[in-house]
């Protein structure tokens, strides 16, 4: 697993749009809101969850 700091993720909308976008694009992971991070089940799937988190407008980064 791997483990990504969001910046810019405050709310349970920003949740909702990081795990609408991920759906569409098959990104397999967990968004938490109080750590403001995304788990990644794949390590594979690092550079389009970067990607992605991008495109929304938010910044990652990372952490494991």
């Amino acid at each position: 697993m791997v483990k990504i700091a969001v910046e810019g993720m405050h709310c349970g909308n920003c949740v909702a749009r990081i795990e609408k976008l991920f759906a569409e694009e098959n990104i397999i992971g967990s968004v938490s809101l109080d750590e403001e991070q995304v788990t990644l089940n794949e390590e594979s799937q690092v550079t389009a969850a970067l990607e992605a988190l991008e495109d929304l407008g938010f910044s990652g980064k990372v952490v494991e």
